[in-house]
């Protein structure tokens, strides 16, 4: 290979690594190490790029998928929870009747 086709070859990687930090700073922000910020490709300084239209709402998806699951757990637990409730509820209906 020659010297133009090592140097097309490590550029094209490189282009490639830098892309795909910046799509995960813009889905995960969090996974950046503190104080590190995904590298910006901004051709035109007024015009955002498809990563950053991209960002907030990515963020969003993956906010709604973490409540969900969280929802989720939740009315497992509330699923459990209501047998013994209620029998709660009926001793103490009984106890108070007296």
């Amino acid at each position: 290979m020659t010297l133009y086709g090592l140097y097309f070859v490590e550029m094209n990687q490189q282009l490639n690594q830098t892309r795909s930090q910046r799509v995960r700073g813009a889905m995960f922000p969090e996974t950046l190490d503190e104080g590190m910020q995904a590298p910006q490709a901004q051709i035109h300084p007024g015009q955002e790029t498809a990563v950053q239209r991209l960002s907030e709402p990515s963020q969003m998806l993956k906010s709604a998928v973490v409540n969900l699951i969280n929802y989720q757990d939740d009315a497992d637990l509330a699923t459990k929870a209501i047998p013994e409730l209620i029998k709660l509820l009926q001793v103490c209906v009984i106890v108070a009747s007296y």
